[in-house]
């Protein structure tokens, strides 16, 4: 790789007199070269400050040799037109890069680029950092799903579970439904731990009562009609866990599918990542790829987006999460009861909510009629108004749903401009 020109990058920031951070910690040795600052013992780094000159680049006396425990801090260097960092491939792989300036993993620029192809990026916000002192491996994580006793679906989602992720994960299985050797031999052959509930119990109340079951550092929670595969990345979506602590969720991506053999290019990405725009009682949300986009990387593969809900496919650190008395809202058993819980999430302030391209998972959307009319009841979305004292509650540009006088919801798709009135119905909660 070439050098990169600080004025260049300094080019890429809204403040000149920026700097950034290297930190050698993380630095393992590619090559070890006896002849090179034989002084210094273990992983060695050198990064080299050049000044170009009339007959080409030359050193200057702005060279550092690393070992793992030390720091470089540029933070107060003031660059000038000619000086060049560049980096001694031969000596080291490199480690991890450390910047308070986020924009610098986001540009566009060959800076940008070479910044992304240099080092792992991250962004500690509120001072967190890399600073996990034990790093979160998949023996830490439980897998939660909640089905309305659709066994082919749990079939297929904790085969692939294992054929993926492994054995050393945990799985839990809430079953709304009786009972019956055929769930039992499942839960054996997988290794899965299932537990049964009331038929029609709801999502809330099983997805509380499954993380109740769990004792692991983190929950992963998925429903029961996924598809895991390569996509899925646990590993570097732990790494962006153990690298900013105060994230709290980190969901992924959806890609829906009629049946568990549809080929890949018939996937359709769900892109159900949204960023609040307003708060009660008028809530406003945007998709992310409906808006500028701010990817923060973790590796030159791997970057994760800030959010304020991601979908059902996510981590959550049970204890910032659930231990602080976050939870499903059971009166919602469908529906609105996934908005309703990280609205919730949002006023109790208590980590970042972020969605990472390291977790992608095929959506098998195979539903009988009978789960089909489970979900298309609407009285939930009225006790979600009520509950939250909502007005309105709108997805910019794709639909909004608003109290109408007369006591019912309207709901207006914007793509074809319909509006539907709903009525909570007769015999309902209140």
């Amino acid at each position: 790789m070439g050098d990169l020109s600080l004025a260049e990058l300094w080019s890429d920031t809204l403040d000149e007199s920026v700097g950034f951070v290297i930190n050698a910690s993380a630095v393992r040795t590619k090559a070890t070269n006896s002849n090179r600052e034989a002084s210094h013992q273990g992983p060695l780094r050198r990064i080299v400050l050049s000044t170009s000159g009339s007959n080409g680049p030359s050193k200057s006396d702005h060279s550092w040799v690393f070992r793992a425990s030390d720091t470089f801090d540029l933070t107060t260097y003031q660059p000038v037109p000619g000086d060049i960092l560049s980096v001694d491939w031969d000596l080291v792989e490199i480690g991890s890069l450390v910047s308070p300036f986020d924009y610098l993993s986001k540009s566009t620029t060959p800076a940008g680029a070479m910044l992304r192809e240099l080092s792992a990026i991250t962004t500690p916000q509120n001072g967190y950092g890399p600073t996990a002192t034990k790093p979160l491996s998949l023996s830490d994580v439980e897998v939660v799903a909640v089905t309305t006793h659709r066994y082919r679906s749990v079939r297929e989602l904790l085969k692939s579970i294992r054929s993926v992720l492994g054995n050393e994960i945990g799985v839990t299985v809430v079953v709304q439904g009786p009972r019956t050797l055929r769930w039992s031999l499942l839960g054996h052959r997988f290794n899965a731990t299932v537990i049964h509930t009331d038929w029609d119990a709801g999502l809330s109340a099983s997805r509380n009562l499954g993380v109740a079951n769990c004792q692991r550092e983190l929950v992963f929670l998925m429903d029961d009609d996924f598809q895991i595969d390569e996509r899925c990345r646990l590993s570097a979506a732990l790494q962006i866990l153990d690298q900013n602590q105060d994230i709290a969720v980190l969901g992924g991506n959806l890609l829906d599918v009629p049946s568990w053999n549809t080929p890949r290019n018939r996937e359709r990405s769900q892109g159900y990542a949204l960023k609040m725009l307003s708060g009660r009682p008028n809530v406003r949300l945007l998709r992310l790829e409906d808006g500028p986009r701010r990817k923060i990387y973790s590796n030159p593969s791997t970057y994760f987006e800030d959010c304020d809900v991601v979908d059902n496919f996510a981590l959550f650190r049970r204890e910032l999460v659930f231990g602080r008395g976050a939870s499903w809202s059971e009166r919602l058993k469908i529906e609105s009861e996934h908005l309703d819980f990280y609205l919730r999430l949002s006023s109790m302030k208590i980590g970042r909510v972020a969605r990472t391209n390291a977790l992608k998972v095929r959506n098998v959307r195979v539903q009988d009629s009978r789960f089909r009319k489970l979900r298309m009841r609407s009285e939930f979305w009225f006790y979600f108004f009520d509950d939250l004292e909502l007005s309105s509650f709108e997805i910019h540009g794709e639909r909004i749903r608003s109290r109408a006088v007369d006591g019912r919801h309207a709901v207006l798709r914007y793509r074809d401009r319909k509006i539907i009135f709903d009525s909570k119905p007769s015999g309902g909660e209140s």
